[in-house]
């Protein structure tokens, strides 16, 4: 499979795994109609999938192509004989309009051997960002910080192939980073005479709060820092800049927006507060001028995740933007946890967190097309 990344701006996860495919724009999303049965979409080993970026095929092709990051990493012993250890997968859009020819992506990292809990991917200025959630572990497992997950990936491909480096941060530098103090002085840096510093100011304490509370309870454990969404949106010189969304933590019930300072760190000079109803990010995606964003609930809960947008335009330092639902494609499946949007056709998918089991999975990948 041969397919090139885009720039930001261009044509661009118990249910099934599921892909929504629902033809639409930025004005006429409101009356998509209901989607039809799902369909079969790959094989084991994907099969949790909660990240989804459309991309370009081979220049010439008259398909698309999509990747697709799932948040479980097999062992090193449990991958299919022939197959790369990778947590990402591409796929091609059919005649038909279905999704197939899954193909595993190898991943080539220069700095380290993974990375895990893949949650967003985005493609900008010819290469893919792609975001480890760096959230905790399960509460099962005392909700422990998880170093593989601490990471974010700036990579280039060639076929089938993904190389490049790796921006991770050390667990104890995360831990101090996470600290009120840490959290001002090295994870959110908005100057004290900025507009927006009083909302730094409270998305560090509720991110604090979070952290120290986190092994207390399974509650406190889904309310810990959780990176979920991805974006590339342009500024007011129209130049790219690369914001991400948060599950989790909620401050005063609306989500967190953070705007990375580059790609050298995991470092925000920006933030903004969106009101989802409740809900934390799932997903992020930018077409059609329009920040769309994907909402769920901060734990694992059987909550139908739901749809919202943005003017992109309106999204700066400090603001709340006001978020609009969009009720036509309500309900939306429990986990949904990726989101991506042709900015040429307006074809959306929506994918939905599934299940592995040993060898399988226990529920296959499932998508839906609608023309």
């Amino acid at each position: 499979m041969m397919f090139e990344t885009r720039r930001w701006n261009l044509p661009l996860r118990t249910w099934p795994t599921l892909l929504l495919v629902l033809a639409t724009t930025a004005a006429a999303v409101e009356s998509v109609a209901p989607v039809a049965a799902p369909q079969t979409l790959g094989t084991f080993p994907a099969c949790e999938t909660s990240a989804v970026r459309w991309l370009a095929c081979a220049p010439g092709a008259d398909h698309r192509c999509a990747i697709v990051g799932d948040n479980e990493l097999l062992g090193k012993d449990e991958v299919p004989a022939g197959q790369p250890r990778t947590n990402l997968f591409g796929f091609e859009q059919t005649p038909d309009g279905l999704l197939a020819k899954q193909q595993p992506m190898t991943l080539v990292l220069a700095n380290a051997k993974k990375i895990d809990d893949i949650e967003a991917i985005e493609a900008l200025d010819g290469t893919l960002l792609v975001f480890g959630s760096h959230s905790r572990k399960s509460f099962k497992r005392q909700c422990e910080i998880d170093k593989d997950r601490l990471a974010f990936a700036v990579l280039e491909r060639s076929g089938s192939t993904l190389k490049g480096t790796v921006v991770l941060t050390p667990p104890d530098q995360w831990s101090t980073m996470l600290s009120d103090g840490g959290c001002r002085e090295q994870l959110i840096t908005v100057a004290s005479a900025d507009p927006a510093h009083a909302m730094a100011d409270q998305i560090c304490q509720t991110i604090a709060a979070a952290h120290a509370a986190a092994t207390q309870t399974e509650q406190d454990c889904s309310r810990a820092f959780n990176i979920e969404g991805v974006v590339a949106l342009p500024d007011t010189n129209g130049v790219p800049r690369v914001w991400v969304g948060l599950r989790s933590p909620l401050v005063g019930a609306k989500a967190v927006l953070l705007r990375l300072h580059d790609l050298t760190a995991l470092r925000f000079d920006a933030v903004a507060l969106v009101d989802l109803g409740g809900s934390g990010v799932r997903d992020l995606a930018y077409a059609r001028d329009a920040l769309w964003l994907l909402g769920g609930p901060m734990g694992d809960a059987q909550t139908p995740g739901t749809l919202w947008r943005v003017t992109a335009s309106e999204l700066t330092n400090g603001a709340s933007p006001a978020a609009t639902r969009v009720t036509s494609v309500d309900p939306l499946p429990p986990f949904s946890e990726g989101l991506t949007i042709d900015d040429a056709s307006g074809e959306m998918l929506v994918v939905v967190d599934g299940e592995l089991g040993t060898g399988t999975c226990t529920t296959p990948a499932q998508q839906l097309r609608r023309t």
